[in-house]
């Protein structure tokens, strides 16, 4: 999807906006959020209110560029039989918006994929 706004709030939510029709791209709604301050990602030995937490947007269109570039690589392998390339084959075909979270006080990371296709 072309128009996506990704926006993180100072309490460490991330929101993504999306239109919902294609007769209205200019018409954006709230698709999903997430907190980087889910008890899941919480801390045992937190220093503060909130552990620093870092984001990573990553736009479908670099998800397919990459999984192209392994399938190139991948000459001559047959996808049904390989396991970890079959999953890779579903992920492309979803197109998903990949969102990674970095917690460097746990040695962490989180990843979503998120999709925003209509």
């Amino acid at each position: 999807m072309d128009n996506v706004l990704f926006t993180i709030s100072i309490d460490n939510n991330i929101t993504v906006w999306a239109p919902i029709n294609s007769w209205e791209p200019h018409i954006l709604y709230q698709r999903t959020s997430i907190s980087m301050n889910a008890p899941e990602m919480d801390n045992p030995i937190s220093t503060g209110p909130w552990p620093p937490a870092y984001c990573i947007l990553v736009d479908s269109a670099e998800v397919t560029k990459a999984l192209e570039t392994i399938f190139n690589r991948t000459n001559g392998v047959d996808f049904a039989s390989s396991d970890y390339l079959s999953k890779f084959v579903e992920i492309a075909r979803k197109g998903p918006e990949i969102c990674l979270v970095l917690k460097p006080e746990t040695d962490s990371l989180y990843v979503w994929g998120i999709d925003v296709s209509p």
